[in-house]
């Protein structure tokens, strides 16, 4: 092979060319492996005691203990566990890139079976920079006695101790094995785009793959590295652990006709880092000390890894056969579930699928999306053979409703299978409801001896990876966006996410509510998904046309392998409720069966029309809002206030309270005004959900009349029915929402259910609308200027018929509005405000996300000057309702 490093080394050419057996990989055991079709190390490897002594001599893993865990033995570890984690961590696409580049590795045999052993193999080698003085000597009193007879490595371990007085070493061993995989597959013949995956990928396992600099740095730092006789040492180690797990040589494999695109690099790079955090537990793989038998211990770790990644609880999700909504959802004999006619449709639409492919469910408030997202979700799993799925919310609260719907659903299906709560709160949610708290695995991995010499690892934000706070890599979770939308966002570890989100349905709900940083960001994650092959669900009651495009292409974009600006535009439609499949060949829509509107909603949320009320509350004299709702209380039962800002809550429910006091009500009482807010703690929340629940849930009424005041928490999520709204002015989509909320149990058969939305706090001046402080903040103005003309000029908006064009005459720039003269000025500030608001989110956004997948750098970019992962709001933390 030549002078690899440039010091005379290189991997042996002496490895045993032994055929493959498919049915074994390591050794025989008596557990619950022994049902799998195959293991990664063999039954009787060759034994090589002289051999194996000294390769037992480096170190991998020792904290302060006398007793340490040999670099082979984490080597043979971490590819058992990577060999049994392959089909459950890793997507289809990225599994058949993989498949490609080492199917033939072998030469015969199934090359599923090669290329997963080989795969195995790699992610065992990604520690191969710990064979290095610079590492061993970090516990130089254990290396010293390792190697008391060898004055000249006991010398090298001296001169980098020395160096480095028990600091940090300028070449981690990371980059060190960067260093000796680029060099080897280099001289072996492999092109640029394994050399990257490989080579690049393993050796940035703790998070940051290293740069050009950085390798630089390392092939120079021969001090660190040990120059020839430790190179010599990497030799032996790569060739005993092909030895064990009984593949051919390395020298003698088809390394230059090997080919791995980004998704097979991402892949690899995250599969190793997870499956060195399983095998860095000692719980799972016990320090085994340097006087044992080799060919012993690679016999016992099949059964190890099997029984590590069972504690996890990591259960692939296989839904049942028949994925029909009516299969799903029985309901009872007595009360069969009747399935929507958007949950109908959406069968037809898919039912010859048989691919990867973007789906946006367009639909009113409470015609089941949130179901109609997990049947279709089955279908996929089921028909793309994929691990399970993710519905990221937008806010904690969401994610938890979802989580307590769908739950017991999962469960029912699938015994031990148990979706997983995944936000930064969900333990303490999950104990203030009373259910078993659960980790995204049963057992939490706690690595030991990970990045000692590693500055940007931080364990407690590795083992953040196995808890609520990080989970994304488990099978079946919900929670909020944010955690999807991290795998977009260039940071440390970032392609552990994007492996994570690679074998699942990725579904994200209420996607026509985030503002231009978090949509730009969720523009590059549907690239990244379409370049993986990500099945994606979007949800929205009132999405316009001109996003829907863009969504569209940009996940079509990812898939086809271009910029978005190659992939044709998507013809806006008129229909609605509409349901529209993107996928490489293009897109088809609901509306192509030529449906009429009025068919395709269910009877609760057809033929409404909800009348916009502009002048009853007009103005913002809090002490009048307070006796007027006091007035409309003697004839309702239930209003809800939504209002845009926590302290007009604290403000009405203030005045209404000092009204009450001062007039009395015979049918109202304090104890029947309620107020909830994103600020409330989870235990207040919980108990304040149930108490709406019980008075306006679907089949009940309040036994008092109440009146409920909150955020925008009320627009979102719960299922529950007022006879009257009041709210303060927000865009047209999000007031159709809080008007979704007005008698939406109520059957009306064939007559219009008309409906009343009264507005409050806007005042009308002869410059424009004069609205509450601070509102900007959460809407721009111009938003709610152009929402104020479009009622204005239509104070009642027919359900669904008029949703499609008013939501597309707000939000497209180019629809001209008849604005009045006097308005003039305000309309130039308005707009000159969110064109800046706009270009300052996307300047802001576009800084921190990732690379576009089809950049030929693509991959080295993905941790280029990393930033923190958890920028996916512009501000504020998901339940933020200011």
């Amino acid at each position: 092979m030549g002078d690899i490093l440039g010091f005379g080394w290189s991997f042996s050419k002496s490895i045993l060319e032994l055929s493959v057996r498919p049915s074994s990989f390591l050794g025989v055991i008596d557990d619950p492996a022994d049902s799998l079709p195959s293991r990664l190390l063999v039954r009787n490897p060759r034994r090589d005691p002289g051999r194996d002594r000294d390769i037992l001599r480096l170190w991998a893993k020792a904290g302060k203990e006398a007793t340490p865990h040999p670099l082979i033995c984490h080597a043979v570890d971490t590819a058992s566990v990577a060999f049994r984690l392959f089909d459950l961590l890793l997507g289809p696409t990225i599994r058949a890139e993989l498949i490609t580049a080492f199917g033939d590795f072998e030469g015969s045999g199934d090359r599923d079976e090669n290329a997963r052993r080989w795969v195995a193999v790699l992610c065992g080698l990604h520690d191969l920079g710990k064979a290095s003085p610079a590492f061993q000597a970090l516990r130089l009193d254990l290396a010293v006695r390792l190697h008391q007879d060898d004055p000249v490595t006991r010398s090298a371990l001296h001169r980098a101790a020395e160096k480095w007085h028990g600091r940090r070493v300028e070449a981690p061993h990371g980059w060190l094995t960067q260093l000796h995989l680029s060099r080897a597959l280099t001289a072996a013949g492999a092109p640029h785009s394994v050399v990257e995956a490989v080579a690049h990928g393993l050796g940035g396992h703790h998070g940051l793959i290293p740069d050009g600099s950085r390798r630089r740095a390392t092939e120079h730092s021969i001090q660190d590295h040990g120059g020839k006789s430790w190179a010599l040492r990497v030799d032996e180690l790569v060739d005993r652990l092909i030895e064990l797990c009984e593949l051919s040589g390395w020298e003698s494999r088809p390394w230059p006709s090997a080919r791995i695109g980004v998704a097979g690099a991402v892949g690899l790079a995250g599969l190793a880092s997870v499956s060195d955090w399983i095998a860095s537990d000692s719980t799972n793989f016990e320090w085994a000390g340097t006087g044992i038998d080799l060919v012993d211990y690679a016999k016992t770790v099949d059964g190890l890894a099997a029984k590590a990644i069972d504690r996890l609880d990591w259960t692939s999700w296989t839904p049942p056969a028949d994925t029909r909504f009516s299969a799903l959802f029985p309901g009872t004999p007595a009360d069969p579930t009747v399935p929507r006619p958007v949950q109908t449709a959406a069968e037809e639409l898919l039912e010859d699928v048989t691919g990867p492919g973007l789906f946006v469910v367009e639909a009113p408030t409470g015609e089941g999306k949130t179901k109609l997202a997990f049947q279709v979700a089955a279908g996929l799993v089921r028909r793309l053979s994929l691990s399970g799925m993710y519905m990221g919310m937008p806010t904690r609260a969401t994610g938890n409703q979802v989580f307590d719907e769908l739950d017991d659903l999962i469960s029912s299906h699938q015994a031990g299978l148990r979706l997983r709560l995944l936000h930064g709160a969900a333990e303490q949610y999950l104990k203030a409801r009373g259910k078993p708290v659960e980790s995204s695995s049963r057992q939490p991995v706690r690595p030991a001896g990970v990045g000692e010499d590693h500055p940007e690892e931080d364990l407690a934000e590795v083992r953040d990876w196995f808890a609520g706070k990080r989970g994304i890599i488990v099978p079946v979770g919900t929670g909020t966006v944010d955690q999807a939308l991290m795998a977009a966002i260039r940071s440390r570890h970032v392609f552990v996410r994007l492996a994570g989100l690679s074998n699942k349905v990725l579904i994200i709900d209420e996607v026509h509510g985030y503002d231009v940083h978090t949509s730009t960001l969720l523009d590059r994650l549907l690239q990244w998904a379409g370049r993986l092959g990500v099945p994606v669900i979007l949800m929205s009651a009132t999405l316009p046309s001109v996003r829907k495009g863009e969504l569209i292409r940009a996940w079509r974009a990812g898939r086809l392998n271009l910029p978005i600006e190659a992939v044709s535009s998507v013809e806006p439609g008129a229909a609605y409720p509409e349901l529209t499949w993107a996928d490489h060949a293009g897109v088809r829509t609901w509306s192509d069966a030529d449906t009429a509107a009025s068919h395709r909603v269910s009877e609760l949320n057809g033929n409404r029309i909800i009348t916009v009320d502009l002048t009853a509350l007009a103005g913002d004299d809090v002490a009048a809002r307070a006796e007027w709702l006091l007035d409309e209380i003697e004839k309702a039962d239930g209003i809800a206030v939504m209002h845009n800002l926590v302290r007009r809550v604290a403000e009405t429910r203030d005045a209404l309270l000092r009204a009450l006091h001062r007039r009395g009500s015979t049918r109202f009482d304090i104890d029947d005004l309620i107020t909830i807010t994103g600020r409330l703690t989870i235990a207040e929340r919980a108990e304040i959900e149930a108490r709406l629940k019980d008075r306006f849930g679907r089949g009940r009424r309040p036994a008092r009349p109440t009146i409920v005041i909150g955020t925008q928490v009320l627009e979102q999520g719960l299922d529950l029915s007022f006879d009257l709204v009041v709210s303060d002015l927000a865009p047209i989509d999000s007031l159709v929402q809080r008007a979704g909320r007005i008698r939406r149990h109520e059957a009306h058969g064939t007559e219009p259910l008309r409906v009343r939305l009264v507005i409050t706090g806007a005042t009308v001046e002869p410059t424009g609308v004069e609205l509450p402080a601070y509102t900007s903040l959460v809407y721009p103005r111009l938003l709610l200027l152009r929402t104020w003309l479009l009622l204005a000029d239509r104070p009642d908006i027919r359900c669904p018929e008029d949703l499609r064009e008013l939501v597309d005459r707000l939000y497209d720039d180019e629809f001209v509005l008849d604005v009045p003269e006097g308005w003039a000025t305000t309309w130039r500030e308005a707009g000159a405000a969110v064109a800046r608001r706009r270009a300052d989110d996307r300047r802001r956004s576009e800084i921190l996300r990732l690379p576009m997948p089809h950049n030929p750098k693509a991959f080295q970019r993905l941790t280029w000057q990393p930033t923190a992962a958890n920028q996916t709001r512009k501000k504020g933390r998901p339940d933020d309702s200011r």
